[in-house]
């Protein structure tokens, strides 16, 4: 009888552990969510991404800074700046690089390439 109340024990040990090992640290983000979060400078500008959705934009060129929100779902990154969505597809993002590209009204496309900072 000790002996399966013991065992009894330990299993329940690891299935609280288990729950609690699970518990999600960033709120619900996925992995490039994740990676996405921080601090990315490029030629013209820096960019920051909170984990909370927002982040904010400041143009190194000349005198622009805004906030936005923010969200991703798959590869489309949209930027929402005064309930204007711009919708950016992340060609390829790790721990150091997000490459991002923008296809405009009439087909071109525009390709940028951050480096992160923090």
């Amino acid at each position: 009888m000790k002996k399966g109340y013991v065992l009894m024990m330990v299993m329940l040990f690891f299935a609280v552990l288990g729950f609690v090992g699970c518990s999600d640290d960033e709120g619900g983000l996925s992995d490039d969510a994740r990676l996405l979060v921080g601090t990315w400078q490029s030629e013209s500008n820096i960019m920051i991404f909170k984990k909370d959705g927002t982040g904010f934009s400041e143009a190194l060129n000349y005198d622009h800074e805004y906030s936005f929100t923010w969200k991703l779902d798959g590869t489309m990154l949209s930027i929402i700046d005064d309930g204007e969505a711009e919708r950016f597809t992340i060609e390829s993002l790790d721990e150091s690089t997000l490459e991002l590209s923008f296809r405009w009204s009439d087909g071109e496309i525009d390709y940028y390439t951050y480096k992160r900072i923090d």
